[in-house]
């Protein structure tokens, strides 16, 4: 028998007391977990057999470890949540990330390694300049070893799988874009170590780098971050350099490269930050060469031809990236393909006025503005209908027009051109029952009335000083109301074959109308003035100029009320009401405070006339 005080034993009794020590905790732990809920996972679809190849009687099958469908069974764990490539946790799909972060803290710290790692990649690009400053490397290699760096985070960002999470790439690509585009506009505004071309083109290459990362990886906040990055860097050189052309052409190449390597249906915002930047660079070079006495000092003499050269590209490879992008890729346009031609129409004609080559902007101005017209009403509308594109390019051909007739010709001709123009398109408008071009007919009229004196020579018949001296109504104003009364008569003449059209295709008519009421009207209170009220002038009756005025809105009043009955017109109408609201803020205004007895009895009796007759032949709608 063996000894019971055998040594042996003992140890084996001892071993035996902590393996079962050992058991009953790991019993209890697992009691634990158990104890927490668990959400459960989603029930996968039982494939449904077909009536053919159903057995009879399915048989059902015995419940496993699982139990019930849809339950979890104790003390098995869910699989973690994908992580990227070496255990890097990918970003929040789905949900946004400041909620998530919110109500999970931990979402934050799942990010600590990534952040470290890129804290990691800008001390090694500080240990760089460390190394430059002390002279132990010259700064020219310096700046290639930080590029160098750079680019190798960028690649690394690169090569990450989009299916394993983006958190990786984004991480990367900030560090990329926060060591290489300071570096270059340091060393170029403070070292003067890079020459301007070279920088600005380094920096247009780096952002459409990242560009292309962010297409490959399908993200927009690397594109953002590429993007306002090289635009920071842009405008840094060109503020600390003062040279500004070179600049507004690295702009422009960036802006233009997004064409090719923008996602193609997430990389619509991508252009805004370029384009923005652009316009804004070409509008103060224009306004720093254009300045009376030169340029101020510091700045680098440069042409405003070329600024206009540089606008004018920039416009027409716009007008063109648009044409491929929605006729030939079927895209939708985007809110910036307005805004950013018009603010470089803007531009160019703020420059050209001061230029001696606005000849040649306004040229190539009215050039494509035929061109657009033509693209527009012979070839979009012909294969793709009157969309979007459609609309895009007639009123882009309706801006040049007008903006190239501005720059070519002076105001007599500018107004002449205008409204031959509006005749024309009032009699295809009318003739073809085109919205687009009736409305094209009253833009083209509203051009000459505004920008020339029609407007303001009518408005002082009717509502100017008495006591004043006024302009002449001179020929173009009366070319201006003879020729909105002929537009809109043509407009009359060919009947709709649309009727059911929206009220909004009765703006153009209403527009002509409202030109030739004011001319009208305008037109005899200055002719009336003198004689019944001695104004214009210093001895003016102002009661009795005031009387004439409101007899002359209520007989327009009834006028555009028997012509809306007489015609059909809903567009007169609207002038009516309108009319009515100005005639009683016009003798609150001014019969009231400036008038006698006399000639408050003629102006409340004219104006209670109108509202007498008005109702009998403007009724509201049923």
């Amino acid at each position: 028998m063996t000894d019971p005080a055998d040594p042996r034993l003992e140890e084996l009794f001892r071993r035996l007391e902590e393996l079962t020590l050992a058991q009953r905790t790991l019993a209890e732990r697992v009691s634990r977990l158990e104890s927490f809920p668990a959400p459960a996972p989603a029930p996968s679809p039982a494939p449904v057999p077909s009536p053919a190849t159903a057995p009879e009687s399915a048989p059902v099958p015995a419940p496993g470890p699982v139990g019930e469908q849809g339950a979890r069974a104790p003390g098995v764990e869910t699989a973690p949540a994908p992580a990227a490539a070496g255990g890097v946790p990918a970003l929040p799909e789905g949900e946004d990330f400041l909620s998530a972060a919110l109500t999970d803290p931990t979402v934050l710290i799942r990010f600590a390694p990534l952040a470290g790692r890129t804290l990691v990649a800008l001390g090694g690009g500080f240990l760089l300049r460390a190394l430059a400053d002390s002279g132990v490397l010259p700064v020219r290699v310096g700046v290639v070893l930080g590029l160098a760096y750079a680019g190798l985070w960028l690649l690394l960002a690169a090569r990450s799988r989009p299916e394993s999470g983006l958190a990786s790439a984004v991480f990367h690509s900030l560090g990329a874009a926060a060591l290489a585009f300071p570096l270059l506009a340091e060393t170029t505004v403070g070292f003067r170590v890079l020459e301007v071309p070279l920088a600005c083109g380094l920096v247009a290459s780096f952002g459409i780098l990242m560009a292309l990362v962010a297409r490959r990886l399908a993200s927009s906040l690397i594109a953002w971050m590429g993007l306002l990055g090289a635009v920071a860097a842009v405008l840094v050189i060109a503020v600390g350099t003062h040279d500004l052309p070179r600049p507004a052409l690295a702009l422009l190449a960036l802006l233009f490269s997004l064409e090719v390597v923008a996602h193609p249906t997430r990389g619509g915002s991508w252009r805004w930050p370029p384009a923005l930047a652009l316009d804004a660079v070409l509008f103060f070079a224009l306004a720093v060469s254009t300045r009376a006495g030169g340029p101020p000092e510091g700045y680098a003499p440069f042409s405003p031809n070329l600024i206009l050269a540089l606008g004018s590209v920039a416009l027409v490879a716009h007008l063109g990236a648009v044409a491929r992008r929605t006729l030939r890729l079927g895209r939708p346009l985007a809110i910036l393909d307005g805004l950013h031609p018009a603010a470089l129409v803007l531009v160019l004609g703020y420059g050209s006025a001061a230029s001696p080559a606005g000849w040649a902007v306004g040229t190539l101005q009215a050039t494509f503005a035929v061109l657009c017209y033509a693209g527009a009403f012979w070839f979009i509308d012909r294969r793709h209908g009157s969309g979007a594109a459609f609309h895009y390019f007639a009123g882009a051909a309706l801006v040049l027009a007008v903006s190239g007739a501005r720059l070519l010709l002076g105001e007599v001709a500018l107004g002449a051109c205008c409204l031959g123009l509006a005749v024309l398109t009032s009699l295809l408008g009318a003739r073809y029952d085109r919205a687009s071009l009736r409305l094209h007919a009253a833009v083209y009229l509203s051009v000459v009335a505004l920008s020339g004196p029609m407007a303001a020579r009518c408005a002082q018949g009717l509502f100017g000083n008495a006591l004043g001296t006024w302009p002449p109504f001179d020929r173009l104003s009366g070319a201006v109301v003879l020729l909105s009364l002929v537009c809109y008569a043509i407009m009359l003449l060919f009947k709709r074959r649309r009727e059911e059209a929206g009220w909004y295709t009765r703006i153009p008519e209403a527009v002509l109308a409202a030109w030739a009421g004011l001319g009208l009207a305008g037109g005899t209170a200055r002719l009336l003035l003198p004689s019944v009220a001695g104004a214009p002038g210093p001895a003016a009756d102002t009661g009795a100029a005031a009387a004439l005025r409101t007899g002359t809105l209520a007989a327009l009043c009834v006028a555009l009320a028997a012509l809306a009955k007489r015609l059909a017109r809903p567009e007169l109408r609207w002038l009516t009401y309108a009319l009515l609201v100005v005639g009683a803020a016009k003798l609150v205004l001014e019969d009231l405070p400036g008038g006698r007895p006399a000639t408050w009895f003629l102006g409340l009796a004219l104006y209670g006339g109108s509202l007498l007759a008005v109702p009998r032949w403007v009724r509201p709608e049923r």
